[in-house]
């Protein structure tokens, strides 16, 4: 049956996107009109040590025909290599590799690199570059040539398509069509690459988006409809974070002109670690954490698993392992001084440096681990 309901689901997203592609094909003009200029876009998932190597091992096996890779990290061949090291006091990112794509019409190149997030986990940025700036037009070549990516891909929505939608829906199609741009982006990663929480559900992402002067007004910016926006040096870029995101958080960093001095955004994640984690992949975590635990709170489960208890203990560790670094709140501070955040036209806190979840999650974490261990004594009693 779940192979069957498989079969259906895949059959499913690929007459949504055909129809989809159709429907735009017929108004051409539409997505032409778009002055949409995308230069970069970033991805994020989370690994841990295991996980690295397999993606490093991975990425080296990829086919040399198709792709050139710089490493600039050690690749495990005979055993595991230690990636992630107990760490409390150092902020680093770490390159892992670029993969160059050879004869690609659309992607230059994808550079990969990470920094942990406590001494068990670690966020990966997939920087992906493309060969020009990447216009709405370009964007629908790209989406009509590879479609068949997001064919049997669990994280990618699909809709029903009346096929008599009229034009006067097209701007709640155009919508739905910007969000299937990000898919098809993970979808590239996940064909290429080796990913952790994207198998499931839309991850983190960033787009770099240029804008016309005429249209780029700190006003504007500063009261986006359900979003948060930071204004970065003093409205030389504006990034946005749309907490309206099923799953991951969706960011776009908005800049006008010919050229713009990049933020990285790991090594904002760097610095902030589990408090910028939470933040940016807070639905996700909710919904494993669920997933996880629900069924010894609905009694579902009697017997304990190992594998569950130890992930909890991971989980409440990771949150612990962050409060060695208030050592580092002046350097924070000194981030956050090129930094300030708006919702609705009022200044706020910078939402990423916010404790708000890191407490939300201890809370979370202790009472879950104090649930566990009481059920594990009772288990061990009937034993």
């Amino acid at each position: 049956m779940k192979a069957l309901n498989i079969i259906k689901n895949n059959d499913l997203r690929k007459e949504f996107f055909n129809d989809l592609i159709s429907f735009f094909e017929n108004n051409i003009g539409y997505i032409n009109s778009k002055n949409i200029k995308i230069w970069e876009h970033t991805i994020y998932d989370l690994y841990d040590n295991k996980m690295i190597n397999t993606l490093v091992k991975k990425i080296s096996k990829l086919d040399k025909k198709k792709y050139s890779v710089h490493f600039r990290c050690m690749i495990p061949k005979y055993r595991k290599l230690a990636y992630l090291k107990i760490n409390y006091d150092i902020i680093s990112v770490i390159d892992i590799c670029t993969v160059t794509f050879i004869n690609d019409k659309y992607i230059d190149n994808i550079h990969v690199c990470y920094t942990q997030i406590n001494n068990n986990e670690a966020i990966v940025e997939y920087k992906i570059q493309f060969n020009r700036v990447m216009t709405s037009g370009l964007f629908f070549d790209f989406l009509k040539h590879n479609r068949k990516k997001l064919y049997n891909k669990d994280f990618v929505d699909y809709y029903y398509f009346d096929s008599k939608s009229s034009n006067k829906e097209i701007d709640m199609w155009y919508v739905v069509l910007l969000k299937v741009y990000r898919n098809l982006l993970q979808a590239e990663i996940g064909e290429n690459f080796l990913l952790n929480f994207g198998k499931n559900y839309m991850l983190p992402s960033c787009m770099i988006k240029n804008v016309p002067k005429e249209e780029y007004n700190k006003f504007n910016f500063r009261d986006v409809f359900l979003r948060y926006s930071c204004e970065i040096r003093g409205g030389e870029q504006y990034l946005i974070f749309d907490f309206t995101s099923d799953y991951g958080m969706k960011m776009d960093l908005y800049f006008t002109g010919n050229s713009y001095s990049p933020i990285r955004l790991i090594t904002y994640i760097s610095e902030f670690r589990m408090m910028f984690y939470f933040y940016i992949f807070n639905n996700i975590e909710r919904i494993e954490l669920n997933i996880k635990m629900n069924r010894y709170f609905n009694r579902k489960k009697k017997r304990i698993s190992a594998k569950d208890f130890k992930w909890m203990v991971n989980k409440k560790r990771s949150i612990d392992d962050n409060k060695c670094l208030e050592s580092f709140r002046g350097f924070r501070e000194s981030t956050l001084k090129n930094i300030k955040a708006f919702y609705e036209n009022e200044e706020i806190e910078v939402p990423f440096s916010s404790k708000k979840y890191i407490d939300k999650y201890d809370s979370i974490y202790s009472e879950c681990l104090k649930h566990l261990e009481t059920l594990y004594s009772l288990q061990k009693e009937n034993l």
